[in-house]
């Protein structure tokens, strides 16, 4: 980045900080809508996944450490979506925080409200039907299972 600068760039980060969880779904929704439309995907496994998505702090904390930027973003993603669309809505949560790593593990772990829970279920359980429909292995739909469900992290209200 310090290249991109020195020559005259600015350089603006956008981060997107959602649960891991929220993460590796996509990753698996992606997956079955491509199978299914195209015949093909791009899987992303869970440890692949996981190692990636445990690196960004340590990421956030060099970059952050050095300021090799002019602007940094930190975003979140709706959990919950409307009706009308099956996109994840995203938001900006900071921009240019004092404290970049800070305000992405905050948002990163907040805790859900019952629906997020709910909304979040609910995929999990469209992905496993899509699996089912396909004739996954059952394998690659127990480890999605052991990957997914989970107990509750809502916020009590």
């Amino acid at each position: 980045m310090a290249a991109i600068k020195a020559a005259g760039f600015k350089v603006e980060l956008h981060i997107l900080a959602v649960d891991g969880r929220v993460s590796f779904l996509s990753t698996e929704v992606r997956y079955e809508k491509m199978i299914k439309k195209e015949k093909s995907g791009r899987i992303v496994g869970k440890e692949a996944h996981d190692l990636r998505y445990e690196a960004i702090p340590n990421s956030i904390n060099l970059i952050a450490k050095n300021k090799q930027y002019d602007q940094l973003k930190i975003f979140g993603r709706n959990i919950v979506v409307s009706k009308e669309g099956d996109s994840n809505d995203l938001y900006l949560v900071t921009d240019n925080p004092v404290d970049p790593l800070k305000e992405y593990l905050t948002q990163r772990n907040k805790l859900w409200t019952s629906l997020e829970n709910e909304y979040f279920n609910q995929k999990v359980q469209e992905v496993i039907s899509l699996k089912v429909n396909r004739n996954a292995p059952a394998q690659e739909i127990e480890s999605f299972k052991a990957a997914l469900i989970f107990k509750s992290r809502s916020r009590r209200l």
